[in-house]
């Protein structure tokens, strides 16, 4: 992950004995119980390979019924097969925001040794309080025992957590302005000139996630090492806000949240990993 800047997830047998009754009309396919489209909003829209789902915390009592739900769909064409993985189509499953979780924390002692004072690249033009990501990575190899490899990912996935939190960001309104690196927004350090259009760019983000998952798997293939989000989500976002998000570097945030969400496969300290569905999709 040295690239990223910074400076330096058959048709239903009739009548399944699962505890949920689907009604496969003309209308689409309808959960009229405990509705499995809406638990699996939470884990991309997507259903694969077993193992895979409940390492992502799929509810592994309810596996099969997720997989017959999807088959149905598929039949309905209300979903399509990408891969190992069926994508529920948009119209009976909605890609939400993951849940992240991370050992580690934007406001842990160990982090906060490595962000630096909201003035620090003011003459540079830059307000904010920016991540050594090089440090901590560094600390956790040798404070906490990590592998490099391991210590990427706990980053990354700290990093993702901060983003969903809405306490990290990368963000500049100049699509030829790099930032200098993810930027912490907690206490002091959100006491910066464009924190309004920080936050709203990030919510409206977290709301038109779908939109830009959606989008963005038009754009890349699931393969290995391949750039798994493109920097039109930023344009993606703008049209669906009508201009509202301003934020350019839109892809980075969308990157980080889909490590956390286990959508790229196989990150390492120097592997960029191998995309799967939602975040791509397949060439058939």
């Amino acid at each position: 992950m040295r690239d990223v800047p910074d400076r330096t997830a058959r048709a239903l047998a009739r009548g399944i004995a699962t505890g949920f009754v689907v009604t496969l009309a003309a209308s689409g396919l309808r959960a009229q119980e405990d509705a499995p489209g809406e638990l699996l909003a939470n884990h991309g829209c997507v259903v694969g390979p077993k193992d895979v789902m409940a390492a992502d915390g799929a509810p592994q009592n309810r596996l099969d019924e997720l997989s017959a739900y999807a088959e149905a769909a598929l039949e309905a064409r209300e979903a399509e097969r990408q891969g190992d993985w069926i994508v529920l189509g948009a119209e009976i499953c909605t890609i939400l925001p993951p849940e992240i979780e991370s050992t580690y924390d934007i406001e842990s002692p160990l982090v906060q040794r490595h962000v630096s004072g909201v003035d620090a690249n003011a003459e540079v033009g830059e307000h904010g309080c920016f991540i050594a990501s090089e440090g901590i990575q560094n600390d956790l190899v040798a404070l906490e025992g990590l592998s490099p490899d391991a210590a990427a990912v706990a980053y990354l996935e700290m990093i993702a957590q901060g983003v969903r939190s809405g306490r990290v960001t990368f963000f500049s309104d100049d699509p030829l302005r790099t930032p200098s690196g993810f930027q912490a927004l907690t206490g002091a350090c959100a006491e910066v000139p464009q924190i309004e259009a920080i936050r709203r760019s990030q919510t409206l983000m977290l709301e038109h996630f779908d939109t830009i998952v959606r989008e963005n798997a038009k754009r890349v293939t699931c393969a290995p090492n391949a750039n798994p989000v493109t920097i039109e989500v930023a344009q993606v976002l703008s049209n669906a806000t009508e201009g509202e998000s301003v934020n350019q570097w839109t892809m980075m945030e969308v990157l980080l949240l889909s490590i956390g969400a286990g959508w790229i496969e196989g990150v390492t300290a120097t592997q960029r990993g191998t995309p799967r569905p939602p975040i791509c999709s397949h060439v058939e």
